[in-house]
């Protein structure tokens, strides 16, 4: 329960800014000044400039948005496509569910991030191409996770009791393995919105996610990097809000684990 209200915590406190970045007054991303550029954080510029006078802090509340719209659309595209093949494998087996998970282990078998920059590469640099080739690549993910969660409830007495009545797979999959079965899935989808963070911060650092003037946060890590030596804010406040988003994320699907695994509420 700690870790919930943990990573409700960092994550309220994400959140916040990114909505208070459009409704405060504060400066525009955008806008450059050149006589104040690399000037170190002050009571205007409470995270400084960057290398064209922009604010990092109104930059940095704003790649909050891209990065937590990519954890969303992400984790929304991985679960819609990965969670009914998951289901149709188990409850297919044989053959098809043999095939099924063959082509997902070789999905697998490919480095994520190379795979996404591959889809990138077809698909075009963009951040919602970026999103996509996310959602994509963690899609076999969620499709392995819903299979075993069919095979694990799938033999149980009241899914042989529903199926001796004649209902239907897909009344007994809605009515019975689904509400059961959300848990775990739910564990995965905060897991898979921090992995999603990261994997947009690093499409973006390479040049393939968010592309410039608009602020991310991987975008302006590669900016900084430059300027380590003589404006080393650049670098910090991006990539501490990076770390908090992605640990929020992590302690909230823990605390969810903790919170849907049964085992773990009896030895508590």
């Amino acid at each position: 329960m700690r870790s919930v209200v943990v990573g409700a915590i960092l994550l309220g406190i994400v959140i916040a800014g990114v909505v208070g970045s459009w409704v405060l007054p504060i400066s525009d991303p955008l806008d450059m000044d050149v006589s104040r550029r690399l000037s170190p954080p002050s009571w205007r510029h409470p995270f400084g400039t960057d290398q064209y006078g922009r604010d990092v802090f109104s930059r940095v509340l704003r790649g909050g948005a891209v990065a937590l719209g990519a954890s969303i659309v992400s984790v929304g595209i991985a679960s819609l496509t990965g969670v009914p093949i998951g289901f149709g494998a188990g409850l297919a087996g044989g053959i098809v569910d043999e095939a099924i998970m063959r082509l997902m282990d070789a999905l697998q078998a490919f480095p994520s991030i190379l795979l996404a920059i591959a889809i990138v590469a077809i698909l075009g640099p963009g951040p919602l191409n970026a999103m996509v080739a996310i959602g994509l690549v963690n899609g076999p993910v969620f499709a392995r996770l819903a299979r075993s969660v069919v095979l694990s409830l799938k033999e149980r007495d009241f899914i042989l009791a529903a199926e001796a009545l004649g209902a239907p797979r897909l009344r007994i999959l809605w009515r019975h393995i689904l509400p059961n079965g959300l848990g775990p899935l739910l564990v995965q989808a905060s897991i898979g919105a921090s992995t999603a963070v990261l994997a947009e911060a690093s499409l973006s650092y390479l040049g393939l996610g968010t592309q410039p003037p608009d602020p991310s946060w991987g975008r302006m890590l590669e900016e900084a990097r430059l300027f380590m030596d003589r404006a080393p804010w650049m670098a910090l406040f991006p990539g501490l809000a990076l770390f908090l988003t992605v640990l929020g994320f992590n302690f909230l699907g823990d605390g969810l684990r903790d919170l849907t695994d049964p085992w773990r509420r009896g030895r508590r």
